[in-house]
């Protein structure tokens, strides 16, 4: 600082003298950062497709068929109060534990004989119902039913089975009752009764 006759001079820093914009455009390309941050936050990211949306179960952390089960159920119950259910199966490619992103159901009621309701679940939403003639039978599904994965392993334990390429898992009911998941692999089709 050098003093001039009571009044103070301040000296400027030669690289100042040569930008004097670099203040005001520092200023600007944060306030530019704050209005696209805030952008992103209020609003999401401007491409949707780089980003896959999580699909959350319904009821909580079930398997595909769980899930989906528990949607049909409920459009099933709005058909018919007695709607109960005869066969699930997955109507896409499945992967090995038999996960697929559409399942159909078939249900009945014993207030209507020889028809049924066909209902479609795809990401835990029913994109298909329709009241159809169907040769099923609705029955409860046991309370102490095996898993997906339960059934795949018991197939696996079979002879000559150890390394078949599972395609899908369906399940039906027979005409006693009888809930089996239906596992489906390279060398055919495995029956495995539902119940432990």
């Amino acid at each position: 600082m050098k003093k001039e006759s009571s009044k103070i001079v301040y000296e400027v820093p030669a690289s100042a003298e040569r930008h004097p914009h670099t203040v005001p455009w520092i200023i600007a390309a944060v306030f530019a950062l704050c209005v696209l941050g805030y952008g992103v936050w209020q609003y999401g990211p401007l491409d949707e497709g780089v980003y896959s949306v999580p699909v959350v179960s319904p009821e909580g952390n079930l398997g595909a068929y769980d899930a989906a089960l528990v949607v049909a159920q409920k459009e099933a119950k709005a058909w018919q109060s007695s709607a109960l259910v005869a066969s699930f199966e997955p109507r896409e490619t499945t992967n090995e534990r038999g996960d697929a992103l559409t399942w159909r159901f078939i249900f009945t009621s014993s207030a209507k004989e020889d028809v049924g309701y066909i209902v479609e679940v795809k990401d835990g939403e029913v994109t298909f119902k329709e009241e159809a003639t169907v040769n099923a039978l609705g029955v409860p599904m046991p309370s102490n039913a095996k898993t997906i994965d339960e059934a795949i392993a018991e197939v696996r334990a079979m002879s000559g089975r150890a390394d078949a390429h599972i395609e899908g898992v369906e399940a039906l009911s027979n005409e006693d009752g009888v809930w089996y998941w239906g596992v489906r692999t390279d060398k055919g089709t495995i029956s495995v009764k539902m119940e432990k």
